[in-house]
């Protein structure tokens, strides 16, 4: 209302309307354009008539303060009083007509305004759209330890990757992809890219994570990728990520697996030596074990085709490709490169050269035999300083030796000699692939094997290793031997390539030698005996095949 109607008077003084009336107007006013409400108390609050007069005096400003006052009661208003033109902005929807003769000038009156302010309607944020200092950064991380399962081991964070039940070092892409597969919505959603590192810095900073001794496995625990077997009680408990696991066995643990073509395998290599069977078991049961307390390295030995490669490839196969490291021995007497051994189960070099050891290969052996702290430079990079974990398994064809006589040394080698070779015709190609098939009870096998080493204080089966073992063969000399057993001369006699060469394999076999291929022994035979056997086509046990005319078996 614009006009304040207590000012109406007759030329006698005598005001025009009561004052009852004048605040029914108002409250009328009041309700019709929303201005009126109705307190706790009851009382019913209007504008002042002076909030009224500066609203009516200046339409295009929006007023800053409205100030209300109360009144008694919400009274009834009477229908000789229904609107008047001295009603500011009338809805269209008001249920009472406005009567002409109600009609009254109003003026206005000079009073404090506020400027005038343009639509900013287009600037509005959605009401779905955070403030970005708002971003719940904290929670968002640890909305991501509910989910996953996080450490902090030297400085780098680790995922539990369960389908291998191992815990996997994330790099700096990895963790922010993670974040974006647990957040990556919400922080899009509130276009806050700087969230991404901000949640990284909680998680790499939270004491929470960080791997303790309580979170190592124990030694005595072989860990299978949905097992840990206690080796002491023989108790199982699942691999659920709550010892900080880096590497397991890759098959499953089968208390009742067995492994007949490995044991047939076994038999094969040594010559049925029970011994050097035990010895082997032994063998792989301490490199499977995450024990370092034997402090002993590994070395094959013996000529090609015996077995050696194909022994050490079905070790490797317990393990995953990052738990493997392939250092040379050179590797081993340089200044880098034994940082790579750091976190792996298995260090696999089978091409020894036949050189002797320098004195810096053999104390750097020594050293990650002995259970010690290694430091090793890194090429452009900090140097590191760890404790080996990986065991040691070499092949070569000749025995190792040193530049110097080292004792302790000495004392840390096993030499497991090779001295069968399998003939090319009797080897199986498919050997790996079906030993492989066979890795459940391998593992048990050496689990006992294991366990018999433990109790007998980490002392390995001795066995006598003869110092000509790999040494080079004078094949000219092995045949006259084979041949003075075995053969005599006589042109009426004659006798196939194959049967010959099968006899011979037999003679070297006795003698614990090594052997020779079928087309070697042919060409060193007919060479060593010339003039006396001559080969040629001949009928042999109703075939015609290769042979010998001049020679036969006693």
């Amino acid at each position: 209302m614009g006009l304040d109607l207590s000012s109406i008077k007759t030329s006698e003084g005598i005001a025009v309307l009561p004052e009852t009336v004048i605040n029914q107007y108002r409250q009328l006013n009041a309700e019709v354009n929303g201005d009126m409400y109705v307190g706790d108390d009851g009382k019913v609050y209007i504008p002042t008539q002076e909030c009224l007069q500066e609203r009516y005096a200046n339409p295009n400003l929006t007023q800053a303060i409205t100030v209300f006052e109360a009144q008694e009661v919400k009274p009834e208003v009477p229908d000789s009083f229904v609107g008047a033109d001295c009603m500011t902005n009338v809805s269209k929807e008001a249920k009472h007509p406005i009567k002409a003769e109600d009609v009254v000038a109003m003026t206005p009156v000079v009073g404090v305004y506020m400027p005038e302010v343009e639509d900013v309607s287009k600037y509005k944020k959605l009401e779905n759209q955070s403030s970005s200092k708002d971003f719940p950064s904290a929670e968002a991380a640890e909305k991501i330890l509910a989910f996953y399962r996080l450490l902090r081991h030297g400085g780098e964070l680790y995922l539990f990757n369960e389908q291998k039940g191992v815990y996997q070092k994330l790099t700096p892409s990895e963790l922010l992809v993670l974040i974006d597969e647990a957040v990556g919505g919400d922080i899009r959603k509130a276009n806050r890219a700087k969230a991404y590192d901000e949640i990284k810095k909680f998680l790499q900073c939270d004491y929470r994570l960080k791997v303790g001794s309580q979170n190592f496995l124990p030694t005595q625990f072989w860990a299978f990728r949905e097992s840990l077997v206690d080796t002491v009680t023989w108790n199982i408990f699942p691999n659920d990520g709550c010892y900080f696991v880096r590497s397991t066995l890759s098959c499953p643990y089968i208390l009742d697996a067995t492994c007949p073509v490995f044991d047939r395998f076994l038999e094969s290599i040594t010559g049925g030596d029970e011994k050097e069977i035990e010895l082997i078991i032994e063998i792989i049961g301490y490199i499977l074990s995450p024990d370092v307390n034997a402090k002993n390295f590994f070395v094959l030995v013996g000529p090609k085709d015996t077995g050696k490669s194909v022994l050490a490839r079905v070790i490797s196969r317990f393990f995953a490709g990052d738990a493997v490291s392939l250092l040379s021995a050179n590797d081993f007497g340089g200044k880098f490169d034994v940082a790579e051994l750091e976190g792996k189960r298995l260090n696999l070099c089978m091409d020894l050269p036949d050189t002797p050891l320098s004195a810096a290969a053999v104390g750097k052996i020594k050293a990650i035999t002995g259970d010690d702290y290694i430091r090793s430079d890194v090429k452009f990079k900090t140097s590191v300083r760890f404790r080996n974990t990986a065991k040691l398994l070499f092949g070569a064809n000749y025995l190792v030796r040193t530049e110097k006589p080292d004792t302790a040394f000495s004392d840390r080698l096993i030499t497991i000699p090779f001295r069968y070779p399998i003939p090319k015709d009797k080897q199986d190609k498919m050997l790996e692939e079906r030993l492989a098939t066979e890795l459940p009870g391998i593992a048990i096998k050496a689990l006992k094997g294991y366990c018999r080493l433990r109790a007998n204080n980490y002392v390995f089966p001795e066995l006598e290793v003869p110092a000509d073992l790999g040494v080079i063969i004078d094949w000219s000399k092995v045949l006259f031997d084979f041949v003075r057993d075995y053969c005599i001369f006589n042109q009426e006699l004659q006798i196939s390539t194959d049967a010959l060469y099968q006899l011979f394999c037999e003679f070297c076999t006795k003698k614990k030698l090594g052997t020779i291929e079928k087309n070697e022994f042919s060409a060193k035979i007919n060479k060593t005996f010339k003039g006396k056997i001559e080969k040629k086509k001949i009928r042999y046990n109703g075939d015609s095949v290769w042979g010998y005319v001049g020679i036969g078996v006693k």
